[in-house]
């Protein structure tokens, strides 16, 4: 929900009618009619704008509705799933989700349980992130039993989501054949990433450059680098406890690029 613009919501919930607002240039479906019998998915459902709300809650009661611009009634029969990693009652209290559309929306609750009540979940999540970054870095990558370890230790406040940026920072950073319990950049449980360095990394023109994803990702490790290293006058040790690697790792990245 948070990725569509207040102001498009409705159009792209409900589609529109050709000549309905400027640049309706031809008639087309929203999602909702889009979903026929199927299932439509709503993410982070509390983004949903105050002004659609009240019609959405009109097509789930009257299993119709008309398009943006429209005088057609359409009659639908779908699913709809919402997700939310937030408190609904509480935005409820707050009055930013209606609690009319909250019950009508409220049939089957399935609560996921965050990850650090799913430690046997951890390690094969990490092993196909693992896998899928290294095939796109076109690297041959295994974790150590120290950073298994870790994985499986680590309480994983930010869920599946900071699992997989950790894997896709430690393959990025990875030197060598194997990711270590440093190579993670964990920290304690309680650690966040406020200490890491502020990096500018300028991106290729994309109407003048383009380049392998590979070659992107080794420019960038090479700039974030030089830029951390650059803000420790060269220490190399001061430099991996920013970084959250092993002091190792860092030498031989820094040998790789030849800062």
């Amino acid at each position: 929900c948070a990725a569509v613009p207040a102001e498009l919501w409705e159009s792209e919930m409900f589609g529109y009618e050709k000549g309905a607002f400027t640049g309706a240039t031809g008639r087309k479906q929203g999602k909702i009619e889009l979903a026929g019998r199927g299932t439509l998915f709503l993410d982070e459902i509390l983004e949903l704008p105050g002004q659609v709300q009240p019609k959405l809650l009109r097509v789930l009661e009257n299993k119709c509705f008309e398009r943006v611009g429209g005088v057609q009634t359409i009659t639908v029969d779908f699913r709809l799933i919402c997700a939310t990693n937030r408190d609904l009652e509480e935005a409820i209290q707050a009055e930013r989700f209606r609690k009319d559309l909250f019950y009508r929306l409220n049939v089957i609750p399935i609560h996921i349980p965050p990850l650090r009540e799913r430690r046997n979940d951890i390690m094969p999540l990490a092993q196909h992130f693992l896998s899928l970054y290294s095939q796109d870095m076109k690297k041959r990558l295994e974790f150590t039993s120290e950073a298994e370890q870790r994985l499986e230790d680590y309480d994983w406040p930010g869920n599946v989501r900071e699992l997989r940026n950790a894997i896709e920072r430690a393959v990025v950073f990875a030197a060598g054949n194997q990711i270590g319990h440093l190579d993670l950049g964990l920290g304690s449980n309680h650690t966040t990433h406020a200490s890491m360095p502020a990096i500018y990394s300028p991106m290729p023109n994309a109407a003048n450059e383009t380049m392998p994803l590979r070659e992107a990702m080794a420019e960038f490790q090479r700039d974030f680098i030089q830029h951390a290293l650059n803000q420790n006058n060269g220490n190399i040790t001061v430099t991996a406890k920013q970084l959250q690697m092993a002091r190792e790792t860092l030498q031989r990245l820094v040998k790789k690029h030849r800062l």
